[in-house]
């Protein structure tokens, strides 16, 4: 499911921007809950997944969101695997996922070495993570992590950091992929 489209951030490992353009546009909340009870009423959906870049962008309409699945009892299960961005992430939303029937969700974490982050854009810092991680977790909500190894910047002494960094946040899963550049 997508509930919208398009991305601000400036990442360099990311397309999405080259793809969906910077501008982020939204489908209004009220309409994906009706689509979400229309397929299953109608063709008895059992779960979903939100397929967006930038879930959590507007953290007010994520929670709102979320507080309408609960409101609409749609009590199906469901997850975030395209990566949210750690920052974007407080308690009150990791309450509301686990509340409204959130399993998984993704982050994307990318590498744990602050000067990798930096070069690649990314704005964000292991410590952020940490804090993420550690809501969803005292929510119940399993999480993945989204990793990158040869991003600019980064050596084998980084990226081995990163993969320490990784093993301390007890993750359900990690995926790690090879940076590949993309035109601007």
């Amino acid at each position: 499911l997508m509930t919208s489209r398009g991305c601000p951030f400036r990442c360099a490992y990311c397309s999405v921007r080259s793809i969906a353009g910077r501008r982020l546009r939204v489908r209004s909340v009220e309409h994906v809950v009706e689509e979400l009870l229309f397929a299953r009423s109608c063709y008895g959906i059992q779960g979903f997944e939100i397929d967006d870049d930038n879930f959590t962008l507007k953290l007010d309409r994520a929670k709102m969101f979320c507080e309408v699945l609960i409101q609409r009892r749609v009590d199906l299960p469901w997850y975030l695997p395209n990566g949210i961005r750690a920052e974007m992430l407080d308690s009150e939303l990791a309450y509301l996922l686990r509340r409204a029937n959130c399993h998984t969700v993704a982050l994307g974490i990318e590498s744990a070495d602050p000067a990798v982050l930096e070069m690649i854009h990314k704005g964000m810092s292991p410590e952020v993570v940490t804090r993420a991680v550690g809501l969803l977790h005292a929510e119940g909500i399993r999480v993945m992590g989204f990793f990158i190894v040869g991003l600019p910047g980064a050596d084998l002494e980084s990226d081995l950091r990163t993969i320490d960094f990784e093993r301390t946040l007890a993750l359900a899963d990690r995926i790690y992929h090879a940076y590949a550049p993309y035109p601007r």
